[in-house]
């Protein structure tokens, strides 16, 4: 086995000097950029869909109500059960047992014939309770086995602070009904990767038409961000070339005060914030949206896709055999490597390549793209990106270096010395043999 020493060569620009150790260390560090007192909300953060990253971070842990999400985590798993929403349940007594003290109801009775589609539209539009607990009840065959449902989903998607108590998030106590700003913003990932509910949140308005007399004929979104309905000063108009708004949800509890999520996609990324815990600013205004806005719009500008590694740099040569073309070939990158940063990043000194190249020595014919190594590259301790390293350019083997190279092995050396030996002793021993004849047929003299 060869030597580790004689197998991994480093290549590094520059290691982080020690400034840009501490201003980020790793992508998430990096919202330490953006001043956290400026966020009114004692809890927020921004998560960065395509590559799994939260780049800002405010109270991320602590244990909010689940009113913000438990609707959610309901239309998540009703979507994922009716394949067909035009399907009817009937609102039995026990569907709707709990939520009468509740002003955010659609005004469902007691055994009505009600639509999946009514069902989840109002859920998720107008925050309707009965909505939800009527889902919860025919989903789970009861509100308990519906919540286990809910919990054991949470599992699933790694929720690891998150505890339900029911399908629409009121009431229990925090200690055992409860989520965090960071689960809450994994599961809006997960839920907006469905179409449909990705439809459902970004619909302003929504009438039903299964549901007799409801209490409002039509629903509005309760996020300001989308409609005027309820306040027209949170509006976030689309501009072009600039980020624009989307989902997920807004909710008010007593226990976490406001507390909204939404999106963006621009230039091919998706960002997710959700602020909680403020009630209004100073100038009377629900500070959750200018928040989530901001923190939005930093992230939109500040990160980006960036170029790690370019294909065509060299990481050194391997000596080829049994070629009359090249007796090397040169060592690539299989491909160009991406990652997520801020966009600013000066990828000369703040990335630092480490690749191990595996093969002392080629032998011909040797493949474009032929695996050689591999290059890893790291931000801070934080790996960031790696690839194979392969052989830039096809090698074709020679036939007679090949024929010679057959014929001058070891073995046929070897079998060739002996053979020759063979014939020496073969050839000293014939001449004793002879000689001996010779002079046994010599005459006498008289």
């Amino acid at each position: 086995m060869k030597k580790l020493s004689r197998k991994i060569k480093i290549f590094s620009c520059i290691l982080l000097i020690a400034t840009v150790f501490t201003t980020f260390g790793a992508p998430q560090a990096m919202a330490e950029l953006y001043d956290a007192d400026k966020i009114l909300s004692p809890y927020a953060a921004v998560y960065n869909v395509e590559n799994g990253t939260f780049i800002f971070e405010k109270g991320a842990d602590e244990f909010i109500c689940c009113s913000a999400t438990a609707k959610l985590m309901t239309a998540v798993l009703a979507l994922e059960h009716y394949s067909d929403l035009s399907v009817s349940v009937t609102a039995v007594k026990e569907s709707l047992n709990g939520i009468s003290q509740d002003k955010f109801k659609i005004g469902i009775k007691t055994n009505e014939e009600v639509t999946v589609k009514d069902l989840v539209y109002t859920m998720l539009i107008g925050n309707c309770t009965d909505s939800a607990s009527v889902l919860s009840y025919h989903i789970g065959g009861s509100h308990g086995k519906f919540t286990q449902m809910m919990n054991a989903k949470a599992k699933e998607l790694g929720l690891t602070n998150t505890l339900y108590n029911n399908a629409t998030g009121i009431g229990g106590n925090i200690s055992y009904s409860h989520t965090t700003v960071r689960d809450s913003l994994i599961l809006a990932a997960y839920a907006m990767k469905n179409p449909r509910l990705a439809e459902i949140v970004n619909t302003v308005k929504y009438t039903p038409e299964s549901v007799d007399k409801p209490i409002n004929a039509t629903v509005y979104t309760r996020n300001s961000f989308l409609s005027t309905w309820v306040s027209a000063d949170y509006v976030w108009k689309a501009q072009t070339g600039k980020p624009a708004p989307s989902g997920v949800s807004m909710n008010f509890s007593e226990e976490s005060g406001y507390s909204l999520i939404s999106s963006t996609n621009y230039k091919s990324l998706t960002y997710i914030s959700m602020c909680s815990g403020a009630a209004e600013d100073a100038n009377g205004k629900i500070a959750a949206y200018g928040d989530v806005k901001r923190l939005l719009l930093w992230a939109s500008d500040e990160y980006a896709t960036v170029k790690v590694l370019d294909k065509s740099q060299i990481f050194g040569e391997i000596p080829v055999k049994l070629s009359d073309e090249s007796n090397y070939v040169v060592v690539v990158p299989r491909d160009s490597l991406y990652a997520f940063l801020p966009h600013d990043t000066d990828v000369s000194t703040a990335i630092q390549q480490i690749y191990e190249i595996t093969e002392d020595e080629l032998t011909a014919p040797v493949n474009i793209g032929q695996k050689v190594g591999t290059v890893r590259l790291y931000l801070g301790e934080k790996e960031i990106a790696s690839c194979d390293l392969v052989a830039k350019t096809q090698i074709e083997k020679s036939g007679t270096l090949a024929f010679l190279s057959a014929l001058f092995t070891k073995n046929m050396i070897i079998g060739m010395g002996a053979a020759l030996l063979a014939a020496s002793l073969f050839g000293i021993i014939r001449f004793f043999v002879f000689l001996r004849m010779a002079k046994t047929q010599t005459p006498k003299s008289k």
